[in-house]
């Protein structure tokens, strides 16, 4: 028995520790991530989710990278805001901010993020700019990419 209780705890720890060198097979979004994607897509893959840092600080806008199941990647916004009528709960809005993204390309959010302008590329590692902000890895069409905010922009 306590052979058996041994090799379990030596299979436990090898497991564990190699283990963590997979990448996760399923990321697992929230409710309101999903439901601010299903606003636009009927089908659709999230590729990555990115939490927009302004000056270190966290903020309430997400740049969520989507498979839209036809081939292209699309980037939507989506924004948290209290909700006005219970000051517990936020609620979620969500923006298409392009789509049909092409790799390589630069992108802006324009006017779209209030008094924000957000550029960004999703490129190869090979091809990431010089000057990254943030940066989130996504796999796509067989290929790693990197989806980058090169340049937070405040505007006013």
């Amino acid at each position: 028995m306590k052979k058996y209780l041994l090799f379990l705890a030596v299979f436990m720890v090898i497991l564990s520790l190699v283990s963590c060198s997979f990448e996760p097979i399923v990321t697992t979004y929230g409710d309101s991530v999903h439901e601010a994607v299903k606003e636009h897509y009927e089908t659709y893959e999230i590729l990555g989710l990115v939490r927009l840092e302004k000056d270190d600080k966290p903020t309430l806008q997400n740049f969520c990278i989507i498979n839209d199941m036809q081939g292209k990647m699309d980037i939507l916004c989506i924004a948290y805001a209290l909700s006005e009528e219970n000051r517990d709960d936020y609620i979620a809005t969500s923006t298409v901010l392009n789509d049909n993204i092409e790799i390589g390309k630069y992108y802006s959010s324009e006017a779209v993020l209030e008094n924000t302008v957000v550029n960004y590329t999703i490129c190869k590692k090979s091809d990431m700019p010089d000057s990254v902000l943030q940066k989130e890895k996504i796999k796509f069409g067989g290929q790693e990419l990197y989806f980058c905010i090169i340049e937070i922009v405040a505007l006013g």
